[in-house]
């Protein structure tokens, strides 16, 4: 009792973390910050920790940002300035410099109506806290608080000194009992069909989704017969247009020994991406772990230390 009750006081104790909301949106699980500039100047961007700093074309242009060719794998291609944000917003990088997208690229996907992404270069020197169940984006400083979760961060170093470094995150979990490692990425997206939409945890059409090797879900399909599986449930970003891909509810994800809620995990056609993946990283990686994964929690994304914490 004795050893208990010192456990309490110390938790008392102990410093809470300093957060302030940011101005962004949280909606099926997707992560969008939206500061305005200077000019008050709204933009869009999506947090993905499986990709990179860039920009649409057209938004930099509405934005003013100034531009420098560069060259990158014998193509030219340009670079933008980062804006000065109005507080309360996030920092943006003092060294580095927007890639600015090719056209469409950032208009492909399913995340609505975004003008740049903040990878996870952005991420390791800007750990922020998302409440997913009541949808805010807090900036953090340390201490951090919650269950830490082991993250592993592998960053290259960039080909071009005015561009981020490149930069991967992987994370372990354990589905049924099977240890798995997956790509964290916060920026995979998909439109939901009408054969799952009654199954989903709210209304939103598109959702921050978990995808695994089409080997993999069928693997679970024959060895969980009670999970359920839809055949044509997402339209994932990325694949052909009308080439639905089949699902399956997976009611048995641990991350550090914490159960999810149940999380559909969407077969990707291609895995050619976790094969790259795999390769960079040392270590056999057979898909991703999304937001819809982490909707239980508010997540701190601490990069820079390897690791989220769940509270």
């Amino acid at each position: 009792m004795i050893v208990e009750a010192m456990a309490v006081l110390l938790a008392l104790a102990a410093p809470e973390p300093a957060r302030s909301r940011l101005p962004g949106t949280v909606a099926g699980n997707v992560v969008i910050l939206t500061p305005e500039d200077e000019s008050h100047r709204q933009i869009r961007i999506l947090v993905d920790s499986g990709g990179y700093d860039l920009i649409e074309s057209d938004a930099a242009t509405r934005l003013g940002l100034s531009r420098t060719e560069i060259e990158l794998g014998g193509n030219k291609r340009e670079t933008a300035a980062f804006p000065r944000w109005n507080p309360p917003s996030p920092e943006a990088p003092a060294t580095t410099r927007w890639l600015i997208a090719r056209p469409g690229a950032l208009h492909d996907g399913f995340a609505p109506a975004i003008d740049a992404t903040f990878g996870p270069s952005w991420m390791l020197d800007h750990p922020i806290a998302v409440d997913y169940p009541h949808e805010t984006i807090q900036s953090v400083s340390a201490p951090y608080a919650g269950t830490p979760v082991p993250l592993t961060v592998g960053v290259g170093r960039a080909s071009i000194p005015s561009l981020p470094p490149t930069a991967l995150v992987t994370i372990d979990v354990t589905i049924a009992g099977e240890p798995l490692t997956l790509l964290l990425d916060t920026g995979a997206t998909a439109r939901v069909r009408d054969p799952v939409k009654r199954l989903m945890p709210d209304k939103e059409p598109v959702h921050q989704v978990c995808l695994i090797e089409m080997q993999v879900l069928e693997r679970w399909r024959r060895a969980h017969p009670a999970w359920t599986y839809a055949e044509a449930a997402f339209d994932v970003a990325g694949d052909k247009e009308g080439a639905a891909s089949p699902a399956i509810l997976v009611p048995e994800l641990r991350i550090a020994n914490q159960l999810a809620l149940p999380t559909w995990f969407i077969a990707r056609r291609d895995a050619s991406t976790f094969a790259t993946v795999s390769k960079q990283m040392r270590r056999t990686v057979v898909g991703d772990l999304g937001g819809d994964a982490l909707r239980r929690w508010r997540v701190t994304f601490d990069l820079k230390n390897e690791r989220l914490l769940l509270e």
